[in-house]
Formats: C-alpha cells, structure tokens, sequence
C-alpha cells in the first residue's frame, strides 16, 4: 500500500544516520486514541456525569430559548409580565449552574488523563529510554513532545471533544425542530447537507495533514534555540552569530508557513460554512413567510372592530 511504501522509503533513508527524521502518522485518526485518551482519566463514572452535565447544559439552554418564544407568541399577554421573567430568570440560573458543572468536570476529567500522558511519557522518555533514542532524536524534539504536544492535550483536546457533543446535540434538536415545525424545510436542507459532506471531504485530509505537520516544522525551532545557548561561546569565538541567527529565522519561517496554510484552509472552509449558513436561513425565512401568506391571502380581510357598549 501507499503508507507501506512510504514507511519503506523512511527507513531506507534513515541508513547510516545516527539522527532520525521525525515520523509523522498517515491517513485518519483511529478511533482507538481517542479511546486510549478516554481510558486515561481511569474514572468511567466522571466520563459519564461529564456527558450528561454536556447534554444537559444544551437542554436547559434550548429550554430557555423556548420558553422566551413562548413569551414572544403571547400577544394577548395571558400571563403576566412577572411570570415569564420569573421563568427566563429561573432558566438562566439552571443552564449557569449546569454549564459550571460542566467546567468543572470537563476540569477534573481532563486533569487526571493529562497526568497519566505526562507520566507514561516521562516513564518512557526519562526513565526507559536508552542512550540511543537521545542519539536519535534531538534535544528540541523531546522538548516538543513536553512542551506543545502536551499542551494541545491539556488545553485543546477537552474542548473539542465538547464541542463535537455540542454540535451533535444542536445538530439533532435543530433537525427534530425542522421536521417538527416546517417539514418543508427538508427539501432545501438535504442539497445543503450534501455540499456541506462534499466540502468537508475536501478539507478535512488538507487540515489533518497540516496539523500534523505543524509539530514537526516546530521541533527545529527549539533545536536551533537549545544549540545556541549551549555553544553561544563557541559561536562567538567563531563568528557564527549571523549564520545561527540566519538558520533560526529559516526554522521560524518555516513553522509560520506551515501555521499560515493551515490558517488559511481553516478560513476557507469556515467561509463556506457561513455561507451554507446563511442560505439556511434564508431558505427557513421564505418557507415561514410563504406559509404565513398562505392563509392571510386567502382568508377575508379583517374588519374594523365592534363598537363599545
């Protein structure tokens, strides 16, 4: 296959080098590293109240939403003012307390799989590993490995692991809402989920490919900085300050190139997203009006009203 080949063409080139050039994954991400990642907090029961306090905070905040049209569709005021900001009030406390546990949870649950990564990774990188995988991989590598890699599992990966479960639940109650309240919608919405599935397959191998590669333009910036300071008087002695100084800038640019393309494809495909947005919404506002029309057309035109007693 394709990644046989290419690993094939690695090792060859890896003969007679003593350094190593640094691997990347290929292809998907399996579903077994997020399983792993998952299996690191050691606590099924806080994986669990972590998804119930996610879904939860959606339903208590679309519960407000509803109840706020359901104001708003009052206009004969059947019930007093007090009453429906009472319940905004009373729903807006329920979905803060429920998006603090959430937090927290979300807090606790990432806290104890981000111990468990650092300490198996120090146990094999510290403690386990030999004397050659130092040969064979620079000082800058591992420290990307400590730095930003377990930076992006600290702070990113919580909170795009929630924001996947957000989305499905928005997505299921929007499409629940749809069906329920305009059927009509779906034959506009199903184009809609097609060009959006096209565009999606388009970007996701592009944006999958640059963030993997992002870690490895990163690693030669804290190489060139760690052989800097350790032989600044060497360097100084030599007269190498403009050529280290040139070799710093070239492993700078070369991370912000990678950093900028995969910038820019993240804009591109947020730009069609907005896009598809908007026709969304546009398409619900012509359904709504047409079938509101629908009625007032053909029904008789409203009187003046009666006359007072």
């Amino acid at each position: 296959s394709t990644t046989d080949a290419l690993a094939a063409r690695a090792r060859r080139g890896r003969r007679g080098r003593l350094t190593a050039a640094e691997e990347r994954a290929l292809g998907a991400v399996p579903m077994r590293l997020y399983r792993r990642y998952l299996s690191f907090a050691r606590s099924p029961l806080l994986l669990v109240l972590v998804g119930v306090a996610v879904v939860a905070t959606n339903c208590a905040m679309s519960a407000q939403q509803w109840f706020i049209g359901i104001w708003t569709s009052d206009l004969a005021l059947r019930r007093s003012t007090g009453f429906y900001v009472a319940g905004v009030m009373a729903l807006g406390m329920v979905a803060s307390v429920l998006t603090f546990a959430r937090t927290m949870l979300l807090a606790a649950f990432s806290r104890r799989a981000s111990r468990a990564i650092h300490a198996e990774l120090c146990d094999r990188v510290i403690v386990s590993a030999s004397t050659r995988y130092f040969d064979a991989n620079p000082t800058g590598r591992v420290l990307q490995r400590f730095a930003k890699d377990l930076e992006q599992i600290d702070s990113d990966l919580p909170g795009n692991l929630r924001s996947a479960v957000t989305c499905v639940v928005t997505l299921a109650t929007t499409v629940a809402t749809i069906v329920l309240v305009t059927p009509r919608l779906l034959a506009v919405l199903f184009p809609l989920a097609w060009v959006y599935v096209r565009a999606l397959q388009y970007y996701r191998p592009v944006a999958r490919e640059l963030k993997r590669l992002e870690p490895l333009a990163r690693s030669p910036i804290y190489t060139e900085q760690n052989s800097v300071a350790a032989g600044v008087a060497t360097i100084r002695q030599m007269g190498l300050g403009d050529l280290m100084a040139r070799r710093g800038l070239d492993a700078i640019d070369a991370g912000s190139a990678v950093s900028f393309n995969a910038k820019a494809v993240d804009r591109w495909f947020s730009v069609r997203m907005e896009l598809l947005g908007n026709l969304l919404v546009l398409a619900a506002a012509v359904v709504a009006a047409t079938a509101s029309a629908g009625p007032i057309a053909g029904g008789p035109a409203p009187g003046p009203p009666p006359p007072p007693p």
